[in-house]
């Protein structure tokens, strides 16, 4: 049971690394947390991660400029 147990260890820090307000403000997982809708979610999550490429605050900017292009309804769009 250790290699269950070192995995466990190890994902539990990630996870606590990174599933914090202060973290995910910063990342390109920002965008689609602004959707209440489902499908807006799938879709500003799937085009931002199209554009993932560079450095993070590039990535949150063009991808906040394209749902806006969509009037922040990607779905209806």
């Amino acid at each position: 049971m250790k290699f269950t147990d070192d995995i466990k260890y190890f994902l539990d820090i990630k996870y606590n690394q990174y599933c914090r307000p202060e973290f995910i403000q910063h990342d390109p997982i920002s965008v689609p947390k602004n959707f209440d809708c489902k499908e807006d979610i799938e879709i500003s999550a799937f085009i931002t991660a199209l554009i993932s490429w560079g450095r993070r605050p590039s990535i949150i900017a063009k991808s906040n400029q394209l749902m806006q292009l969509m009037d922040d309804q990607p779905f209806q769009f």
